[in-house]
């Protein structure tokens, strides 16, 4: 069976997103390697860009048929824990791709691996989040950004809110659990890294690698290009 990813929705139409301040507007750009265990985390320097956010839990009834707010094609991951998912920017030219066997709510949304990649993003730290390599040029770069955007700012709440504005997720699937996402997780990357980069642009992976090659074929979100010349007509 192939992979077919949902459309590419708005993150903060599909999911609360609550980020508070204060933004930090002198955080220094750097990380700072802590001891954890037998490991070491990677955190911001300091306490970062300042900022909070709340669990990105999923808007109730999304992925149920039959609800007034349900999307049509969440709805067949509603029982389903292998998933593989897909986050773009509008706004910087940027992609990750991302495995779970947790489930659409547990393993991505709420305190799933999505609330790790908007801390990494916005840098914030926080004691659960080791703040990895693939992301910290994109969060310097969103931060010189948020940083002007703050000076300029007609009040907090705006700017804000605005923060992940741009960060757009599809989500992956097979129709059932007899598959391991993993193993698929190299080759999604490459074909959307293909993709993104058709056209001479030069898009930045935050995946460090991929842990797998196993072909697939992969339907990739019926408005990916248009929500790609969104991004490229912003720049």
């Amino acid at each position: 069976m192939p992979l077919i990813f949902s459309n590419l929705y708005k993150l903060d139409v599909i999911c609360d997103v609550g980020i508070t301040g204060p933004f930090n507007t002198s955080w220094t750009k750097s990380y700072v390697a802590i001891p954890s265990g037998k490991a070491t985390s990677t955190k911001p320097d300091g306490v970062g860009s300042g900022l909070k956010i709340r669990p990105l839990k999923l808007k109730p009834g999304i992925e149920l048929a039959g609800y007034q707010n349900s999307i049509a094609d969440l709805v067949p991951m509603a029982n389903l824990n292998h998933l593989i998912y897909l986050v773009v920017s509008t706004r910087y030219p940027m992609f990750y791709v991302g495995v779970t066997e947790g489930g659409l709510r547990s393993g991505i949304f709420d305190t799933g691996r999505l609330i790790h990649h908007a801390r990494k993003m916005l840098a914030i730290r926080e004691s659960s989040t080791s703040h990895t390599g693939g992301w910290l040029t994109h969060a310097m770069e969103r931060y010189d950004a948020n940083l002007a955007a703050h000076t300029l700012r007609v009040n907090d709440q705006d700017f804000l809110q605005d923060l992940l504005g741009d960060v757009y997720i599809a989500v992956g699937h097979q129709g059932h659990d007899a598959w391991t996402p993993a193993s698929v997780e190299d080759t999604v990357l490459s074909q959307v890294e293909t993709k993104l980069n058709s056209d001479g642009r030069v898009v930045q992976k935050m995946n460090t690698a991929g842990s797998g090659r196993d072909p697939v074929d992969i339907e990739l979100p019926d408005n990916f290009d248009r929500i790609i010349q969104e991004s490229i007509a912003r720049e």
